[in-house]
């Protein structure tokens, strides 16, 4: 684990120091910078020698994490394991924070022990978050229409287009290679259009638009330079929002 990282889940935050003091310390974590195990089926070739090899596929990600746990005094620590093993069996955000930056993850809890030391106010403390997919996801970053968008992860992203201002008529996103998002779904100010390239849907104040899109021909932001650009027309403001996404 990287000296200095900090975690942060459902409200706890732990920091990676030396420091003794009161507070939830972090001293070791696994799972994180490690890529999960890949699934691969392989069937045999009749007649001959080796394999066919079919895609692979990674498992999920299981990132382990361990401490320990100051109180000012025992009260104060019995509330504090007890908040910290109702963690057990719940759906939560992990976000880690070391020199690679911020990257978050989705999973449920399961492993949350806490072992008071008796005779201090103070206990170690051991947090398993098991997560169904094996991705990490960073912050998002906004690139203005006509600039190249990029992830800075190590997967491609789909992104995320806002379109703001005012058209009665609609409007026609241009994206990499000719690519082409059409709707005529007016766009009225203060209501800006979000289209999520991911899930395939224009929403509106986080409502989903039915039949909305005309022309739906999505893509993919790359991990490196030089990037894509999108344009929209109808003097309509356009942002290309991207997730990094690594593992």
């Amino acid at each position: 684990m990287e000296a200095g990282a900090i975690a942060h889940f459902e409200g706890f935050t732990a920091w990676g120091d030396e420091f003794r003091g009161e507070g939830w310390h972090l001293v070791d974590m696994s799972g994180w910078t490690e890529s999960p195990d890949v699934d691969l089926e392989m069937l045999a070739r009749p007649g001959t020698h080796g394999v066919f090899s079919l895609p692979g596929y990674m498992r999920e990600r299981k990132v382990g994490l361990a401490g320990f746990h100051v109180a000012q005094n025992h009260i104060l620590m019995e509330h504090a394991s007890a908040e910290f093993r109702g963690l057990q069996s719940r759906d939560i955000k992990l976000t880690i924070q070391d020199s690679h930056g911020t990257w978050s993850v989705n999973g449920k809890v399961t492993r949350a022990i806490y072992r008071p030391h008796g005779f201090a106010p103070e206990g170690t403390w051991e947090l398993e978050v098991t997560c169904p997919l094996p991705w990490k996801y960073g912050d998002p970053h906004d690139f203005p229409a006509g600039a190249p968008a990029v992830t800075w992860g190590t997967q491609e992203s789909s992104p995320v287009l806002i379109v703001s201002g005012a058209s009665a008529t609609g409007y026609t996103i241009t994206g990499p290679g000719g690519r082409r998002i059409v709707t005529s779904k007016a766009v009225t100010g203060g209501a800006p259009h979000t289209i999520d390239l991911g899930k395939g849907g224009l929403y509106i104040g986080g409502v989903r638009q039915l039949r909305a899109l005309t022309v739906f021909e999505p893509w993919l932001v790359p991990t490196r330079p030089p990037g894509v650009t999108a344009t929209v027309n109808n003097s309509l403001t356009l942002i290309t929002r991207v997730t990094d996404i690594d593992l």
